[in-house]
């Protein structure tokens, strides 16, 4: 949260994030701005583990009110033995619950083996695709998400039926 060591330490996450099994992202420039006006508003918690003087670990996350959400994490694989992730989400999370009143942490969307090892409960989140279907765009967009998964469903659900019944 000091504005002073952001530079360095957004350099570090993004290098971390590079090396992670994440790769690279498509803006980074979007990520620094987004981070640089949380950290304005005293929103932004940016944390860099580090292996003496390599960065191992590194975590976004962004705080409103007594919530926190858990934006960006990666590792350097060459750390995974020492479980540098779950090592700073744990430093992260007794810091935000201790010295800014944090009672709910927000893991974000997917459901990675990790999560509930940290997590008391879940819940369904939904996500609504729209299209504009009256230009060309949208309409590719369309076919892209919401047709060719259902043919995809089509032919994997035939293969199990025809294997099950051999």
């Amino acid at each position: 949260s000091d504005c002073s060591s952001f530079d360095r330490l957004f350099a570090d996450f993004c290098l971390i994030y590079e090396k992670s099994w994440k790769g690279s992202e498509s803006s980074n420039a979007f990520i620094e701005h987004v981070s640089r006006e949380a950290l304005s508003d005293n929103k932004l918690v940016l944390a860099i583990l580090y292996v003496g003087e390599q960065p191992a670990a590194g975590q976004l996350w962004f705080i409103q009110g007594a919530n926190a959400s858990i934006f960006k994490l990666a590792y350097d694989p060459l750390f995974k033995k020492q479980s540098v992730g779950s090592l700073l989400s744990e430093e992260i999370s007794r810091n935000v619950i201790t010295h800014r009143k944090v009672d709910y942490i927000d893991f974000g969307m997917g459901n990675e083996a990790y999560k509930k090892d940290w997590m008391s409960y879940h819940q369904l989140r939904n996500t609504y695709l729209l299209f504009n279907t009256e230009h060309w765009k949208g309409k590719l967009a369309w076919v892209r998400y919401y047709i060719l998964p259902q043919i995809k469903s089509l032919i994997y659900s035939g293969i199990r039926k025809i294997n099950n019944e051999s």
